[in-house]
């Protein structure tokens, strides 16, 4: 029996460590894959994408190399989108149909709304958004080496999600689980609005925390997570 390949995509200004302490959960027939993005981590000498789209394509260009193995994508936050873009381009260009999709803290990109463009803000203001946000030490900032680091990737980050505009699809054909944070604010009508995109089953988990509940709670979404696939 073949394992099943968790791809695990980050939040903006995320990289592929961030998935290292859910390896050490997961079931041992899951082989648990954080995706590096570009311009980051071991991928630190490559440029930042162009566009959602291109981000997207990358994506799916080096999950089609795993696609004798069955397959599964977790995504948090910006992570989440590229999970449902993923899924649709997969089906379309390389007849992969995922096993599984978890979308963690994000709403469906139906109810995608921009309020506001921080991207584009000065260093200081663009700071200021980001650590209102939470979940962002303010530690990274008063360091200015490791800030110097940071923000180029996080504004990147950000101005790929400010480009990405949904576009109809199919619903989705595989079950999808919704991970969400019970002090992040969540207007359920919204986030049940998940529901509505995929035939299969949809089941949502409420967990304890902020918007970056899920890396406190490795330990029950990974449960979560073998329930699901094993």
């Amino acid at each position: 029996m073949k394992k099943i390949k968790l791809f695990c995509l980050p939040y903006a200004g995320g990289s592929a460590m961030a998935y290292n302490k859910l390896r050490s959960y997961v079931n041992v027939n899951i082989d648990l894959i954080p995706l590096e993005l570009a311009g980051r981590g071991s991928r630190f000498n490559e440029p930042f994408y162009e566009s959602f789209e291109n981000a997207v394509s990358d994506i799916c260009s080096i999950i089609a190399k795993h696609q004798d193995s069955p397959i599964a994508i977790l995504g948090h936050s910006m992570g989440a989108w590229l999970v449902f873009e993923t899924y649709h381009q997969l089906k379309k260009k390389y007849s992969i149909e995922p096993l599984h999709l978890f979308f963690s803290g994000n709403y469906p990109p139906t109810e995608y709304y921009l309020e506001e463009k921080i991207s584009f803000l000065n260093d200081e203001n663009f700071k200021d958004k980001i650590l209102g946000l939470g979940g962002t030490p303010k530690e990274i900032f008063d360091n200015e080496e490791i800030c110097n680091a940071f923000l180029p990737i996080i504004r990147s980050d950000y101005q790929m999600v400010e480009s990405y505009e949904y576009e109809s699809h199919e619903k989705m054909a595989c079950d999808i689980s919704i991970f969400y944070g019970d002090k992040e604010g969540v207007n359920q009508n919204q986030l049940e609005k998940w529901k509505d995109l995929s035939f299969e089953k949809c089941e949502f988990y409420e967990f304890n925390g902020d918007h970056f509940f899920l890396f406190q709670e490795f330990r029950k979404i990974a449960t979560i997570i073998n329930n699901n696939l094993v």
